[in-house]
């Protein structure tokens, strides 16, 4: 009987392991946005903290503080004015779109052979016809401004997760240190001399999607702030917020500033309309294609797919904090996967796990 229970014992430990973490994510599941969300934050932003910690000298927890508050600050600020001028700027934006109207044609226009008068006369038409067109076309604006102030409301859900993630961070920072060692020593019971090869693999790719993504996105959201302002666009920092979010999703910039520079071109402002034609391609975009990649590829080989359908992903199953969330766990998944399949530094694949079969009885039975 004793060699049965030796065996049961195991199974046993695992039950209760297995009831004690379903309940602990049952209590958890409320705040797992939260979580991860700190946790990725104190990850990406661990350097900036050990560098605060050695240089001022306020110790483990008045660094925590410290580092937590200016993450609050760098966070919290831009999104403040956003979410209070969001509205207003999205109902200046309506406004002036319909109130602007079409001005008389460009001489070019009439000039064009064969086809310039007859375009020059219905432009005339729809530019006597302002007052019906722009009534016409309210009622396809309107649902698009109510759609951006609910936006805003869903950007306050996730202002409210984001702030129980500052406060959560502050413990990240406080006890990442044994955090870290404790994670360290789980991973090489369960991947062996792998662990650390692991560890590293998974920590510069996750560092390189948050600074790839969410540092291309708002450094195009910040250069494109200046060119609609440059450019005379209403509302600029509203179209700003848009090219960021967009930015974001592949190709997702020239969604705005191409309708910009098409609208500009009708208003007559034409040198406008030429200059952020040429900055939209070539620096609204062209970051995309330079700093994005060079950023993801610092820290690893992750296929842009990969990004993309973390985006999507994490954004319909975690809300504005999505996108933050998804394309992290998605790389995660990803380079575990890749590196428990790949081949050991003796050029041995991954054995196949083969069940244990059950001593059959003893020959001196």
């Amino acid at each position: 009987m004793q060699p049965i229970f030796r065996r049961i014992e195991p199974i046993i430990g695992l039950v209760v392991l297995g009831f004690v973490v379903i309940g602990c994510f049952i209590v958890l599941r409320p705040f797992v946005t939260s979580l991860l969300l700190a946790a990725i934050l104190a990850f990406a932003t661990w350097p900036a903290f050990g560098y605060l910690q050695h240089r001022t000298g306020f110790g483990v927890n008045g660094s925590a503080f410290l580092m937590s508050a200016l993450v609050a600050l760098a966070l919290l600020t831009p999104l403040f004015f956003i979410g209070t001028s969001l509205a207003d700027d999205a109902a200046q934006f309506v406004e002036e779109m319909i109130q602007a109207g079409l001005p008389p044609p460009p001489a070019w226009l009439e000039g064009l052979p064969y086809v310039g008068p007859w375009a020059a006369d219905i432009w005339r038409t729809l530019a006597a016809q302002d007052l019906a067109f722009s009534a016409d076309l309210t009622p396809y604006l309107e649902p698009f401004s109510d759609a951006v102030v609910s936006s805003g409301l869903s950007i306050g859900r996730g202002l409210l997760e984001l702030i129980l993630s500052l406060i959560i961070i502050f413990f990240f920072y406080r006890d990442g240190e044994v955090a870290a060692a404790r994670l360290t020593a789980i991973n090489r019971r369960i991947f062996g001399h792998r662990a650390e090869q692991l560890q590293s693999t998974v920590a510069g790719t996750v560092r390189s999607v948050i600074y790839g993504v969410l540092g291309t996105a708002l450094v195009q959201g910040v250069v494109a702030a200046f060119g609609y302002s440059f450019s005379g666009l209403p509302a600029p920092l509203f179209l700003a917020f848009l090219t960021f979010l967009l930015a974001l999703l592949p190709i997702g910039p020239p969604f705005v500033w191409i309708p910009a520079v098409i609208w500009l071109f009708t208003q007559g402002s034409y040198p406008a309309a030429i200059f952020l034609g040429v900055y939209g391609f070539f620096v609204i975009s062209g970051i995309d294609n330079i700093l994005k990649p060079y950023l993801i590829s610092k820290g690893s080989d992750l296929p842009l797919i990969i990004v993309f359908l973390g985006l999507f992903g994490g954004i319909a199953a975690f809300g504005f904090l999505g996108i933050f969330l998804g394309p992290t766990l998605l790389a995660l998944g990803f380079v575990l996967v890749r590196e428990l399949s790949a081949p050991d530094e003796h050029g041995n694949q991954p054995a196949t796990a083969v069940p244990a079969q059950i001593d059959g009885p003893s020959k001196d039975a």
